[in-house]
């Protein structure tokens, strides 16, 4: 890497105001004024009659589609056309040998600064995907800064949160403290232990095929111990398993969608250009106040020029239970319902990684053992970003997730864009249409 003089510190104190990440930790009364608390838990209130819908387009080689018009756009809400209230055309320069083409012939101003934030899901990254991730980072870090850019690292628990600068030696030393924070997992005295799928469907889709399956790891777990054979007493632990999941896996879920919300928020004030990536593995939003939440995610971050760009910290993974998973009350006549829950459960897990990134025009990076690959690709902003603007004023404002689909009258493409949204409530005394 060639060298350079260092960009000068931001101050902690500054980054620290602008992206202190944890929501359980937070006080309300320290929160931005679009969000507001209690008990930890964060609703953001966006007053809008548009939704902007940013889409990225490119061709089967993978390039980017730069010429379309809003007419080559068709966009359908819960299956039903809707017009465009608006379209615009982002254009992003491109960095040039290691900085922008403007940075190498003048020093970076303020309006060409890049802001860089690597943020690390130190909530649901295992420990072993944590090193991973620590050792991808850093190899990006040190291939792409440059005098006209500056990074930080931050968890979303909040424990890591280091200064703004373009000095890898401090950025090395705050991944070194990055470490697994894995707060909020179910109890695996639990008899039988569960994930919060599994807890979906015994819950809220009366899954009897898992309950049954469920009953049997009761039955399989006990062997040895008491012998219980009791189907009513099995089905009652069961509930009361799945009950207890449900709620440490909502906790979690909303806990980390806070932090992305807090982060977001903070980091649109700093000037120059901003990117955020994303390392996570990935959680599930199976509820409909997450998927709401999500949605207000992406409306805020759109709204504030963001990108959300998320890779996948897995690497290439299996949906098949590993031989240490597949012990104790996984056995019987219950595992083959059991692993294809498993399966899902691991698939589900990449949605809102992929979800926020298109949603936001960003890229989402998965499948692949590169990590440090997929950070360098990720760091780019896309050349080219369609803003699709809907009208929302003919939205029934009742708190429903709506589906969206984003196609091209023109063949041949592939694109990027979000999929869906919550539409806004009723305001105290207003009518919900």
């Amino acid at each position: 890497m060639p060298t350079h003089r260092h960009r000068p510190l931001l101050s902690l104190a500054v980054l620290a105001a602008s992206l202190a990440a944890s929501a359980v930790a937070q006080d309300a009364a320290s929160q931005p004024p679009a969000i507001t608390g209690q008990n930890g838990t964060y609703q953001l209130q966006i007053q809008v009659d548009k939704l902007l819908v940013p889409v990225v387009v490119r061709d089967k080689q993978g390039n980017e589609v730069t010429d379309l018009t809003a007419q080559d756009f068709v966009v359908t809400d819960n299956g039903k056309a809707r017009p465009l209230s608006g379209f615009t055309i982002e254009r992003h320069l491109r960095t040039v040998g290691g900085g922008t083409a403007a940075a190498q012939s003048s020093a970076a101003s303020a309006a060409s600064l890049r802001v860089l934030l690597v943020l690390l899901d130190d909530l649901h990254l295992a420990p072993s995907e944590v090193v991973r991730a620590r050792e991808a980072t850093s190899a990006m870090l040190h291939a792409t800064l440059d005098r006209a850019t500056v990074a930080a690292v931050v968890t979303l628990s909040g424990r890591v949160n280091s200064v703004l600068t373009n000095n890898v030696a401090v950025l090395d030393e705050a991944l070194a403290k990055v470490s697994s924070q894995q707060i909020l997992r179910g109890d695996t005295s639990d008899c039988p232990t569960l994930d919060y799928y599994e807890a979906d469907q015994v819950e809220n889709k009366h899954n009897t095929l898992m309950q049954n399956a469920l009953i049997q790891s009761v039955f399989n777990c006990n062997r040895g111990m008491d012998g219980l054979h009791d189907t009513d007493i099995a089905s009652r632990l069961v509930d009361g398993a799945a009950q207890r999941m449900m709620v440490v896996g909502h906790q979690d879920v909303q806990n980390t969608l806070s932090a992305l919300t807090q982060i977001v928020s903070r980091i649109a004030t700093l000037p120059g250009q901003h990117t955020i990536v994303l390392v996570s593995p990935g959680f599930m939003t199976i509820e409909n106040d997450t998927l709401a939440q999500e949605s207000r995610l992406i409306d805020l971050a759109v709204r504030s020029n963001l990108t959300l760009n998320t890779l996948d910290a897995r690497g290439l993974y299996t949906t098949a239970y590993t031989a240490s998973e597949a012990a104790g009350s996984m056995q019987g006549s219950n595992f083959i319902a059991r692993e294809e829950a498993h399966g899902l459960t691991t698939t589900l897990a990449e949605n809102p990684l992929s979800e926020v990134a298109n949603g936001t025009g960003g890229k989402f990076f998965h499948n692949s053992n590169d990590l440090a690959g997929g950070l360098r690709a990720l760091v780019e902003p896309p050349a080219c970003l369609y803003l699709l603007e809907l009208p929302m004023d003919t939205v029934k404002k009742n708190g429903a997730y709506h589906r969206l689909k984003v196609t091209l009258k023109r063949p041949g493409l592939n694109l990027e864009a979000r999929q869906g949204y919550s539409a806004p409530k009723a305001v105290k005394g207003e009518a919900k249409e």
